[in-house]
């Protein structure tokens, strides 16, 4: 299931307050407990959800702990079934009460509003009661890797719904609370640990073109309260002005050299909500004409399409602006052949890609909340504006 072949796609949470650093027999207990099929489901929202072994699906076997842990992570599954039934289901039945309801009465007469408000009731209620017993079921499965040692947790879905569901879950099995690790939460625990949080309270959106004369423009950069979610695309700007100018050569702490290309993908959007979002697959998207074009109209990266190397390991993989990972290839394991091995392998990597981002993360917080952000600015100003955009450039850009 997900992280145990092919690419990686995840979010992140930390683990706030205290946890073990080992899965214990009281958490193999409580995630036993918990397991999908024990919990029942939400009369509301009519979704049962649970842990299962991510060997497959309807694996609930949670007798040992050797079939969830793998070195130093525990590897589960969360299983969500989702039991509404399809609106089609539910507007065929209201139909047919309805025609029920006319079976008896002259020909041309309708139904009022107090019969059609009958009929669409029951139609629900059979709907939903059918749904209860599983008419309806829809199965999803997600993975879950656990790295107690860091306190961190990497959920295979980026949607929000999953999110909420495991967060639910993770509290209800093991009180502990999972935090999204997004790019506000990452430079909140950077600032705090490195004295800036002054610098951060005062940190606002950077241009790095002139915006419109339009007033809207510069309204649509204000961001309410401590939301510096801004600070991501940012991010993803300083990667690829340094691929561009630096050569893809960063310094980060306690990794030294982390090389960076900007490679296969990028989305961008305009910071002043005036030209949209646009995105390009190729080679080499930093340097197309059209990205050109965007930088100098306003645009700014989403997400980039990135080769990172660093030490002896390397990854392809694609960064959001929220920080979410997708499509994470990892390095193949040489001379490794046990399955429980090479699992270990993947998820030491996938947990040294993530470190590396952090630290990258960290290497450009370094300087942003820094006295050298106003000249670092105005270097990445006269890169995203080194030349006029043509017409027909401006045109794809915008498109």
């Amino acid at each position: 299931m997900g992280f145990a072949s092919g690419s990686m796609t995840f979010r992140r949470f930390f683990l706030s307050g205290r946890h073990p650093e080992r899965l214990t027999e009281d958490g193999l207990a409580a995630v036993a407990a918990n397991a999908h099929g024990r919990r029942g489901y939400d009369p509301k929202q009519l979704v049962e959800s649970g842990w299962i072994v991510p060997e497959h699906v309807f694996d609930v076997d949670f007798s040992s702990s050797h079939r969830i842990t793998c070195g130093p992570f525990v590897f589960l599954g969360l299983r969500v079934d989702r039991l509404s039934p399809p609106p089609a289901v539910v507007a065929g039945y209201r139909k047919m009460e309805e025609r029920a309801l006319l079976v008896d009465a002259e020909e041309g007469a309708t139904l009022g509003r107090a019969e059609r408000r009958l009929a669409k009731e029951t139609a629900e209620r059979r709907a939903q009661e059918e749904a209860r017993q599983g008419a309806f079921r829809r199965i999803s499965a997600y993975p879950l890797l656990i790295d107690l040692e860091n306190g961190v947790a990497y959920f295979g879905n980026l949607g929000k719904t999953p999110g909420e569901i495991l967060t639910q879950l993770f509290a209800d099995t093991f009180d502990i609370t999972l935090v999204p690790a997004s790019t506000g939460e990452l430079t909140t625990r950077w600032s705090e640990r490195t004295g800036r949080t002054r610098w951060l309270d005062d940190a606002l959106p950077a241009m790095l073109v002139e915006p419109p004369s339009d007033a809207d423009a510069r309204t649509s950069l204000t961001f309410p309260g401590a939301d510096r979610s801004f600070l991501g695309r940012e991010f993803l700007a300083w990667l690829m002005f340094r691929g561009d100018a630096g050569e893809g050569l960063f310094e980060v702490v306690g990794r030294g050299g982390v090389s960076i290309a900007v490679h296969r993908l990028m989305a961008m959007s305009c910071v002043f909500q005036l030209s949209g979002s646009m995105s390009i697959r190729c080679d080499a998207p930093a340097e197309s004409p059209e990205v050109r074009a965007a930088l100098r109209i306003g645009k700014l990266p989403s997400k980039l399409g990135l080769l990172a190397e660093s030490g002896s390991q390397a990854w392809s993989l694609t960064l959001d602006e929220a920080g979410s990972v997708s499509g994470l290839v990892i390095p193949p394991a040489e001379d490794v052949d046990d399955g429980w091995a090479l699992l270990e392998h993947r998820f030491l990597s996938m947990r040294e890609a993530a470190s590396t981002l952090d630290g990258l993360w960290g290497a450009f917080l370094e300087t942003r909340l820094g006295e050298d952000w106003g000249a670092e600015l105005e270097r990445m100003s006269n890169w995203a504006r080194r030349s006029p955009a043509t017409e027909s450039e401006r045109r794809r850009a915008t498109a």
